[in-house]
């Protein structure tokens, strides 16, 4: 239907300019000449791409509000965050918090029974970002504070139950055109050498049985659950790796 009403404005512009240089042209030949009716002819082009271009910039500013920020959360094998902002509207003030769980003793062996042994959380948030723009991406890395994120470039050694940790990232931004706020929760292992269960699973071959899966897949659950209910996200929490 719009389309139809921009060419009906183009017609009825150029229609108008024609009209303008003919009587200029009748009435005023004498005087003006010419440069009346290119003037006039001129000038209605000129109200036909005002129209066009209002109309555009109006669809675009409808389709910006009316759509929902279309985000990807996770982690590289570098550990880094990244934010790839693939939708039509930016994204601002972002807020990654950094929680910090520990799974029970029967983790790793006895995962179907593993639960939540501990947890912890920072009072400040990890990094802020104030603004990501459309089709970029923003990336942050996690190693940079070992104080508050640390990460193991080996293998746990019997006596280490490092191997049992996970980091859940509570990240916080805001749609920029409606202001809506909106959450996501990444989870993280602090191996870099080992295949991350809670993770990302792109660039990364990964198996294993199904029953070890369908535990893994629970904790996970387990976590962000427990993440939504101590921060009371509930509203437009969507749980995405």
């Amino acid at each position: 239907m719009a389309i139809y009403l921009v060419i009906g404005a183009i017609i009825v512009a150029a229609a108008g300019a024609v009209l303008q240089a003919l009587a200029a042209s009748n009435s005023t030949a004498e005087r003006r000449g010419r440069r009346t009716a290119t003037l006039a002819i001129f000038a209605g082009l000129l109200t036909a791409v005002w129209v066009i271009l209002l109309w555009f910039a109006q669809q675009r500013y409808t389709q910006e509000w009316n759509s929902r920020p279309v985000v990807e959360f996770y982690i590289d094998k570098e550990k880094r965050l990244n934010l790839e902002n693939r939708g039509l509207v930016d994204i601002e003030d972002v807020a990654v918090f950094v929680s910090h769980y520990t799974l029970s003793e029967d983790y790793p062996r006895r995962t179907s029974k593993a639960t939540i042994l501990s947890h912890g959380t920072l009072s400040r948030a990890f990094e802020r970002i104030p603004h990501v723009a459309r089709n970029t991406t923003a990336q942050i890395d996690l190693k940079k504070m070992p104080t508050l994120l640390k990460f193991y470039p080996e293998l746990p050694k019997p006596d280490e139950t490092w191997i049992r940790d996970v980091y859940c990232l509570r990240v916080l931004f805001r749609n920029a055109i409606s202001k809506e706020r909106h959450v996501r929760y990444v989870l993280t292992s602090p191996s870099l050498i080992l295949p991350d269960p809670f993770g990302d699973y792109r660039d990364a071959a990964s198996g294993g049985g199904y029953e070890a899966s369908v535990a893994i897949l629970r904790l996970r659950d387990l976590i962000r659950s427990h993440e939504s209910a101590f921060y009371d996200d509930r509203p437009n929490a969507f749980y995405r790796n």
